[in-house]
């Protein structure tokens, strides 16, 4: 069925909105989704339809290569920052040619890596577009070295003066030599970030990928961490879904010395069904599913032999420091099972005013990113309400 305005308008959760990316995945036709909703006056139509696109593999997105021109200028042209902030990703993961320089875009991209007001995350992604353009004369890179140079850093948020402190260092050119991607098994994996004995492993929630794994590593490699993202089908039964991730710990284990786990919604009780028992540096846990038995009795209705082995294979032993980030009204995960998992447990709740169980506006995204880095730096050291 083909994918309506109306649709696109009414999504309103990560499910639904992955939903979206999976039936274009299905029809294979990338440039044609772009085409016909990425201009849309209604931004929450073009907004959920460049989400979806960003979900998408970089041989998915190779199809929109050709129209590289036509996000350049919706990203300079849109009033709508959620709207800009997605066409500067899909940029990024575009190819770009020495033939492909505009100037106007690179006089945007430097204006706004350097305004205080702007979004943190479209400040960084512009900095890194803007270095990319640089490249291809060093006249532009002396330029844009001066202007980083010059930047006073007590004045931005921590992926900002990140992806800064990465250009000068010259780390961040070796951006595709730092990401890896293999199979652990059966099972995809992008490995981010030069070798380390610490690692972090990303579980994505419900219809998520590994590539999700690419905006978390920009907050942990620097701190010297690797990120290993897999992709996992956790919509599917416990009982197959397990033996696969219990694959990936394994192999977890047997290359790093220091083991960190960050989930999202589903993939945070996947999470703590597999690593259980195990030696966990630390926990990050967004939105988290924590309490599958209560989710399941909370539901209209329920598969019978899911709720099954749900009951017969509880989490009975999790010790390791868990950090949990929530929205202050979450309609997916109740709060009474969060409150529950964190009277057991060795837990540090953090809730965000006015949030959602899907963070993806550059507001939520922005205080995500600072709640990581805060959480790895030990700077929550109490329960907060």
């Amino acid at each position: 069925m083909a994918i309506t305005d109306e649709q696109l308008r009414l999504t309103g959760s990560e499910s639904e909105a992955l939903a979206i990316y999976n039936e274009v995945k299905r029809t294979g036709d990338f440039r044609g989704f772009a085409q016909r909703f990425m201009h849309n006056a209604d931004y929450r139509v073009a907004r959920i339809a460049l989400w979806a696109l960003t979900k998408a593999t970089d041989d998915e997105l190779a199809q929109l290569n050709d129209i590289l021109h036509e996000f350049i200028d919706l990203a300079m042209q849109t009033d709508n920052p959620s709207v800009r902030r997605l066409s500067l990703n899909i940029i990024e993961r575009l190819k770009m040619d020495e033939d492909d320089l505009r100037t106007d875009f690179l006089d945007f991209c430097m204006a706004k890596m350097t305004d205080v007001g702007e979004f943190s995350a479209i400040q960084a992604v512009s900095m890194k577009l803007a270095y990319r353009m640089c490249q291809f004369y060093p006249e532009l890179m002396d330029e844009l070295m001066r202007i980083l140079d010059a930047m006073e850093t007590d004045f931005y948020k921590p992926a900002v003066i990140s992806t800064r402190r990465r250009i000068i260092s010259g780390k961040i050119k070796n951006k595709k030599k730092m990401t890896k991607k293999f199979n652990i098994g059966s099972t995809p994996a992008i490995l981010i970030g030069e070798q380390s004995e610490k690692v972090f492993l990303y579980m994505h929630g419900l219809h998520g990928n590994k590539e999700e794994a690419l905006a978390f590593a920009e907050v942990a490699v620097p701190m010297g961490f690797q990120v290993l993202g897999i992709d996992l089908k956790v919509e599917g039964k416990p009982w197959d879904v397990m033996p696969l991730y219990a694959e990936v710990r394994d192999y977890v284990y047997s290359h790093w010395k220091s083991v960190s786990v960050r989930a999202n919604s589903i993939g945070s009780w996947f999470t703590l069904m597999t690593f259980q028992g195990f030696e966990v540096e630390k926990a990050l846990l967004v939105s988290p599913l924590l309490d599958m038995k209560k989710f399941i009795e909370e539901m209209p209705s329920r598969e019978n032999d899911y709720y099954d082995w749900v009951v017969k294979n509880p989490v009975t032993e999790w010790n390791a420091p868990t950090f949990i980030l929530r929205p202050e009204v979450d309609l997916v995960v109740s709060e009474s099972s969060v409150r529950d998992f964190i009277n057991q447990h060795n837990c540090h709740l953090t809730v965000f005013p006015g949030g959602e169980h899907w963070f993806h506006t550059p507001e939520q995204l922005d205080f995500l990113k600072a709640w990581e880095k805060d959480c790895i730096l030990h700077r929550i050291s109490e329960k907060e309400e």
